[in-house]
């Protein structure tokens, strides 16, 4: 099951021919080993996660003989756990008491590149929301500056705050900060401490 999972190379495009009933007997085995669900309980409740593994993995993982179904429906818990990295900029437009308004979302993975390189794109925003994830302070991903090296989840965070917050395009331009998943923070400091930025006050 290792050797065969460790082979896969998943193509993003094909996602649904890459899951197949001979993957989910691998991984179902593997997560039954009870050393590889305590392994990767420590991984997620580790001070430095570096394997970039989400807080939904594990409940995904336990879930995984319901979710293999043919007639599997998503829940409302599943919905709302599921990442979905998108990889291009989604416009949506609705009317609100009689005002037009447009929302552009930025995806993360373009966000990380330089303010400057995207910025442009938008010469009439009136207003910024920015989502930050308080969950992320013990976790790692790849460095936008570097292919080899990574950079702590939240340092990324507050670095792109601080670069949108401070361009002077954006001068007069409203800024909505929204601090998510604040229900997994409140579990997770129970188990991983926060101690970002050298802060060692209570939990």
């Amino acid at each position: 099951a290792i050797e065969m999972i460790g082979d896969l190379k998943l193509d993003r495009e094909h996602v649904e021919s890459f899951w197949s009933d001979e993957i989910a007997d691998c991984v179902s085995t593997l997560y039954a080993n009870k050393q590889i669900e305590r392994e990767l309980q420590l991984i997620m409740h580790s001070e430095e996660n570096r394997c970039m593994l989400y807080e939904s993995s594990l409940y995904f993982w336990r879930n995984l003989d319901r979710i293999r179904s043919s007639a599997y429906v998503p829940s409302d818990d599943d919905i709302v756990r599921v990442k979905c990295a998108a990889e291009s900029v989604e416009s949506f437009r609705f009317n609100m008491n009689h005002h037009e308004f447009e929302v552009i979302k930025i995806p993360s993975s373009m966000m990380s590149v330089r303010v400057n390189n995207w910025l442009p794109q938008f010469d009439d925003v009136t207003a910024v929301i920015f989502m930050a994830d308080l969950c992320c302070y013990n976790q790692w991903e790849p460095d936008s500056d570097s292919d080899l090296n990574t950079i702590n989840a939240m340092d990324a965070s507050l670095a792109m705050f601080s670069g949108i917050c401070n361009h002077h395009d954006l001068e007069n331009v409203a800024m909505m900060l929204f601090l998510n998943k604040c229900d997994l923070f409140e579990h997770k400091i129970k188990t991983v401490p926060f101690q970002y930025g050298g802060y060692s006050g209570p939990q």
